[in-house]
């Protein structure tokens, strides 16, 4: 039996206490956000509430969005919404909508399109 000298042991040790500090880190929201975190009424706050990122303020960044659909919406009707989204920094991004009526209440459905998108349930 080999014994390991007390300097491999404490280098040993140090990298099972790193690797536990960022494992958290590593692997958050690899599945995607946690639901209802846009700050819309009836919202469990933001995300930046939920430690999905909090080494700076919600909506202070640099990146850019832009929501485009139809002129006009009949009640009922299915309508396509295009989300562009876009920043010169880092390699992943993301956001949260929400629907909501004039009182607040959520409404409707949203369905993802291709590889690139996903659509958190409700809980």
């Amino acid at each position: 039996m080999k014994i390991i000298n007390k300097s491999t042991l404490g280098f040993i040790l140090m990298i099972v206490a790193l690797s536990s500090l960022f494992t958290k880190t590593l692997f958050a929201w690899s599945t995607g956000p946690e639901a209802y975190r846009a700050d819309a009424p009836g919202d469990k706050g933001t995300c930046n509430d939920s430690g999905c990122h909090n080494s700076y303020s919600v909506n202070s960044g640099s990146a850019t969005s832009l929501i485009t659909g139809p002129a006009s919406y009949t009640p009922g009707e299915t309508i396509k919404l295009k989300v562009s989204f876009g920043s010169s920094s880092g390699k992943l991004h993301g956001f949260e909508m929400t629907a909501i009526d004039a009182d607040d209440n959520q409404i409707g459905k949203f369905k993802a399109i291709g590889k690139t998108t996903q659509v958190i349930p409700a809980n």
